[in-house]
């Protein structure tokens, strides 16, 4: 938080299984941020799941990367929750973490997304 410049008691880091989230946690922050799984392979519309929720708890807006290959989707389905932008693209890197990943690491292009609250 300090090479943000941000003070500790204006930020609240939550790590939780966030797709069991109590209803106290609706409206709660101003701004939330996420990396979600990406919503491949077993795990399908996982993403879409997480950026449900994310607009639930947010009060303004949630920033949020998902692969630009589902852009369109995404972007469909996050109109639903609020005002939907792509504020970049970008190569992603995902280090081998899980016995799926095959290779060492892999670049995905990823899109930031921004999500106004309605």
């Amino acid at each position: 938080m300090e090479e943000l410049e941000i003070e500790r008691d204006e930020v609240e880091l939550l790590h939780c299984n966030v797709l069991a989230l109590p209803l106290a946690l609706r409206e709660r922050f101003h701004t939330v941020v996420l990396n979600p799984p990406f919503g491949t392979k077993n795990n399908a519309g996982v993403d879409l799941a997480f950026l449900q929720i994310a607009s639930k708890m947010a009060t303004n807006a949630v920033y949020s990367m998902h692969k630009s290959s589902t852009r369109e989707h995404v972007v469909r389905k996050a109109q639903e929750w609020g005002e939907v932008q792509v504020l970049a693209q970008m190569k992603f890197e995902i280090l081998n973490q899980f016995k799926f990943h095959k290779k060492e690491r892999v670049f995905v292009d990823v899109d930031l997304v921004r999500i106004k609250i309605k």
